[in-house]
């Protein structure tokens, strides 16, 4: 597949997508968000990588939504606003976070508002040390979008949401870490390297497992204990019944490295 606005690399069985307009610190415009959704329902359907990783060319991960263009739907009604959401804009987030592998965001810089949605959409975050994360949506009279209102608190909790969502404050890399933003930060220069690192580290383990635990955590934030423990029993006996259980097993009976295929 061919994009003009994105980047899609695969090697070592880990897929780098680039957010590609670094001359607008990759803002999020509709051609952007279009070849987004078309990539990420791509490939949810591909068995050539294991793990994904997000990023973004030049000095930014992602400013957010294209103001540029905002002037052009000044008189659109509401209901084509509302409708325009729930094609585009959302369609990239439920389609990133429905990835059934594993999925880091290697955050480069600023992400704000719709690119904070992205980085929160992944798994995991890495942060180089001069990234920012916040959304300025208020800064135009604007509520928020993007799954905003479910990712963030569920990342840093209600008051800091309501803190960050209120005044438009940028958080540095530091007090990003601090309140769980993120996992870890590296130096700017070492941001890529750490990040195949890590993918590398997460590429090697079973993957119907890895997808398998993908799954549990993502409804467990969002479900009481029985539904937790129902689904668990699900995926569990799935791994139990799988050719990479055995071969785990067998790896660490015989004090030797796993090769795990995914069957």
């Amino acid at each position: 597949m061919t994009f003009k606005n994105i980047r899609l690399e695969i090697t070592e069985e880990i897929a780098t997508l680039t957010l590609n307009r670094p001359g607008s610190l990759n803002a999020l415009d509709n051609e952007t968000l279009a070849e987004l959704a078309s990539l990420f329902l791509n490939l949810g359907e591909r068995e050539d990588f294991r793990v994904f990783l997000l990023t973004g060319a030049g000095k930014a991960f992602c400013a957010g939504g294209d103001i540029r263009g905002q002037t052009t739907r000044f008189d659109w009604p509401r209901d084509r606003h509302r409708d325009r959401l729930r094609a585009i804009h959302f369609g990239v987030v439920k389609a990133l976070a429905a990835l059934e592998k594993p999925t880091v965001a290697l955050v480069n810089g600023v992400a704000a508002g719709g690119g904070l949605s992205l980085a929160l959409a992944c798994d995991l975050r890495i942060a180089g040390e001069s990234a920012r994360f916040g959304a300025g949506f208020r800064r135009v009279a604007l509520a928020v979008d993007m799954g905003l209102s479910h990712l963030l608190p569920r990342a840093v909790g209600a008051a800091k949401s309501f803190e960050m969502l209120y005044t438009g404050e940028l958080l540095d890399a530091a007090e990003a870490l601090r309140v769980g933003l993120v996992n870890r930060v590296v130096e700017d220069g070492s941001l890529q390297a750490e990040g195949m690192s890590l993918a590398r580290s997460i590429a090697s383990g079973p993957p119907l497992a890895m997808r398998c635990v993908k799954q549990a955590l993502q409804r467990g934030v969002v479900s009481d204990l029985d539904a937790a423990l129902e689904l668990e029993a699900d995926l569990q006996s799935l791994c139990l019944d799988s050719k990479d259980h055995r071969e785990g097993v067998h790896a660490f009976l015989e004090k030797r490295k796993p090769a795990f295929t995914g069957g």
